[in-house]
């Protein structure tokens, strides 16, 4: 409205001065008497004076726009322009004008500041450290949680760390964007650090988060181990009752059906088969028991990796030349492939063709009775986080809900024979590979175990 005032104003004033010219210009020219040249003068000092109010009119707005744009320039949204009462309606319209678009800048400011202050908060609050740095390592953002970690009060360059703690120093300006590391610090402090790099301003910044993951793993380890003395406690009962029970039963056939007859011992041969059958039992239950032991001895003691360069073509053609006859003896069809074909791995090729092994055997003993094409394809690709990824997935029984969080337990299976270590090993070793290993199922359609790896050829 202000402005349609403005335009207004101005529009007449210039109407005004281009009349008051004309009229001057045409007495003096048309007539040219002494009363024609003093109207001419007359209307010459008008033509002045309202140029001259033009003039400032013109000025007082300009120094209202500077005012403003100057205000908005330099984020000073206290400014109020005065409402000039004294002035004409233009100007008071222009100036509340103006006056409402300040405010409309404080609200959305005030607004801004107080989202800010409450994603600060968040920041200071969350149990994740967050460093957030520059290319010239100023820190643009440290957190409470972040000082607590690392132990410090004030950071002022990222450099500055290595004063601290020189190994995190350089694990976080050497860690590339979207990768995660490990880092142990002490004992009560185990690092898992991620990074990312963002650019604000076309300026690079990177953030790190740090977490304190030490007290979930001790919460995770003693799970690990309740849940694996069930099962210890669990087997070395099955084992142990049926040896009791038979040990008395025995006992009971000694103390009353032998009987002595001139110094030798009688028994009749019923009970003599009984006793044999319950040492034969005893034996097999007692071989089965040291087998579950050395089972047990088997997953704690894995070999140390010894890491080289694997072309992961070559080592699934490799597996399927051991696994071929099996797989011809089941009727499977069996498909492989890489994207691209070249993938170099870094790891332990012995220790990855034994993980491959168990979950293709697992896969053929997955195998459902009424299935005529039985079939198993494996799929690896590098994914947008430049992770390996092999996708192992048959067409079999699927793993029931209830089982498929337990699967990966030490001696938890669900087959009428077998040792239940395979897939708990098999994730071992992928952890030492820097890898997981996980698994999605849908009951008689089909089963996918997907291994990760963090670590191509390095």
């Amino acid at each position: 409205m202000g402005f349609s005032y403005f335009k207004f104003y101005v529009l007449v004033k210039t109407v005004l001065l281009c009349i008051t010219l004309s009229v001057g210009f045409y007495l003096s020219i048309t007539y040219g008497t002494a009363l024609a040249y003093t109207i001419a003068i007359l209307l010459f000092f008008s033509v002045i004076i309202q140029f001259v109010s033009l003039f400032k009119y013109l000025t007082r707005t300009d120094k209202k726009l500077t005012r403003f744009l100057e205000a908005i320039k330099h984020s000073d949204f206290v400014l109020k322009l005065s409402v000039d009462n004294h002035l004409d309606k233009s100007f008071r319209n222009l100036n509340t004008s103006f006056n409402e678009v300040l405010s409309a800048f404080r609200e959305e400011r005030s607004e801004k500041e107080e989202h800010l202050q409450y994603l600060n908060t968040i920041v200071q609050q969350v149990n994740t450290g967050l460093i957030c740095y520059s290319s010239s390592g100023e820190i643009k953002l440290i957190n409470s949680y972040a000082k607590k970690l690392i132990n410090i009060k004030h950071l002022k360059n990222i450099k500055e760390l290595a004063n601290y703690n020189e190994e995190l120093h350089r694990a976080v300006v050497d860690l590339a964007s979207g990768r995660n590391i490990l880092l142990k610090s002490d004992d009560e402090i185990q690092l898992a650090i991620h990074s990312i790099t963002i650019k604000i301003k076309n300026q690079p910044i990177k953030i790190i988060a740090l977490q304190n993951i030490y007290p979930e793993l001790q919460r995770k380890e003693i799970e690990s181990w309740q849940n694996l003395t069930k099962i210890l406690r669990h087997e070395i009962i099955n084992s142990i009752t049926p040896i009791v029970s038979l040990n008395d039963t025995m006992y009971s056939i000694l103390q009353e059906d032998v009987s002595l007859l001139d110094s030798n011992y009688v028994i009749d041969h019923e009970n003599l088969n009984d006793l044999k059958e319950g040492i034969s039992t005893i034996k097999n239950r007692a071989d089965g028991l040291i087998s579950f032991i050395d089972a047990y001895r088997d997953y704690t003691n894995i070999p140390t990796p010894v890491f080289a360069s694997i072309n992961v073509l070559e080592l699934l053609k490799h597996i399927h030349l051991l696994m071929k006859p099996e797989l011809d003896k089941n009727g499977f069809d069996f498909k492989y492939q890489t994207t691209p074909k070249d993938i170099l791995l870094y790891g332990d090729a012995k220790l990855l063709e034994m993980v491959l092994i168990n979950l293709f055997k697992n896969a053929i003993e997955a195998k459902r009775s009424d299935h005529e094409t039985p079939s198993i394809s494996v799929k690896g690709y590098i994914n947008h986080k430049r992770e390996f990824i092999l996708e192992i997935t048959d067409n079999g029984k699927g793993i029931i809900p209830e089982a498929i969080d337990k699967i990966f337990i030490p001696f938890y299976t669900t087959k009428k024979t077998g040792s239940g270590i395979g897939l708990s090993l098999s994730r071992q070793i992928l952890q030492m590979h820097q890898g997981t290993l996980t698994v999605r199922s849908e009951v008689n359609t089909f089963t996918t175990f997907e291994l990760k790896f963090n670590q191509l050829t390095k």
